[in-house]
C-alpha cells in the first residue's frame, strides 16, 4: 500500500509539474520568427523544432488556427505522416493535433466550418508561411476587398482582420508587398489595395475597436 502510494505521488507530481511548464519568453520568440520566415528557407530542422516545442509546451488559443494552417501548409511538402508521427497526443496539445488531422480528413468541411470568420485569416496566414504560395494572399485579399456594408460582426472582423493583416505583414516581408502591389492597377482591387499599402494597421484596428465597441 505505501508502496502505491509513493508511485501515485510521484505520478501525480508529474502530472502537476507538466502542467505548469511554459515556454521561455526567448522561445516563444523564436516560434514566431521560425514559423513565419519558415516559407524562406523550408527544413526539416526548422520544422522538427517546431513540433517539439507543440509537444513540450502545447499551443494557445490564438495559436490554434494559425499552428494548424502552417501544419497543413508544412505538409505538402514533408507529407502528412512525417508530422503526425512526431507530434504526440496529449492534454497540452491535443487540439491542435486533432484539427490538423480533421483538416486532412475533413478539409472542405473544416474551411466550411470557419467561412466569414476571421479564423479562415488565421488558417490561411499559416499555410503561407509554411509554403509561401501566393494563391494564399490572393485568397486573404479577395476576403479583404468585400463590402463590410450590412454586415454582421463575424463577416466585418473577417474582412478587416484580412485587411489589418495584409497591411502589417506587407511592411514586414517584401514577398507579400510584392504580391499585392500586382494587384494595384487591377480595377477590382486598385481601391482596397492602395488603402492596405498606405495606410498603417492601427488605422484598421481603430475601425475594429469601434465595431467592437458598438457591439457591447
Amino acid at each position: 500500500m505505501k508502496k502505491i502510494s509513493i508511485i501515485l505521488i510521484l505520478f501525480l507530481s508529474y502530472c502537476g509539474s507538466e502542467k505548469l511548464l511554459k515556454p521561455t519568453k526567448k522561445e516563444q520568440v523564436t516560434l514566431g520568427i521560425t514559423a513565419m520566415t519558415f516559407y524562406l528557407n523550408p527544413s526539416k530542422v526548422k520544422l522538427n523544432f517546431i513540433l517539439t516545442y507543440i509537444n513540450r509546451y502545447g499551443i494557445n488559443n490564438k495559436q490554434v488556427w494559425p499552428m494548424m494552417g502552417f501544419l497543413y501548409g508544412a505538409a505538402k511538402k514533408y507529407g502528412n505522416k512525417y508530422i503526425t508521427s512526431r507530434l504526440n497526443y496529449s492534454k497540452k496539445n491535443q487540439i491542435a493535433v486533432r484539427l490538423f488531422i480533421d483538416s486532412i480528413k475533413y478539409r472542405e468541411r473544416t474551411l466550411q466550418k470557419i467561412n466569414n470568420r476571421a479564423e479562415l485569416n488565421d488558417l490561411y496566414w499559416g499555410i503561407f508561411f509554411a509554403t509561401g504560395a501566393e494563391e494564399i494572399i490572393v485568397k486573404l485579399l479577395n476576403i479583404a476587398n468585400r463590402s463590410v456594408e450590412n454586415s454582421d460582426y463575424g463577416k466585418f472582423a473577417s474582412i478587416m482582420t484580412a485587411r489589418w493583416s495584409l497591411c502589417s505583414n506587407a511592411r514586414r516581408y517584401e514577398a507579400i508587398k510584392e504580391v499585392l502591389s500586382e494587384y494595384v492597377n487591377k480595377k477590382e482591387y486598385n481601391r482596397i489595395v492602395i488603402k492596405i499599402l498606405t495606410k498603417r494597421p492601427y488605422y484598421f484596428v481603430k475601425i475594429i475597436r469601434k465595431r467592437q465597441a458598438l457591439e457591447h
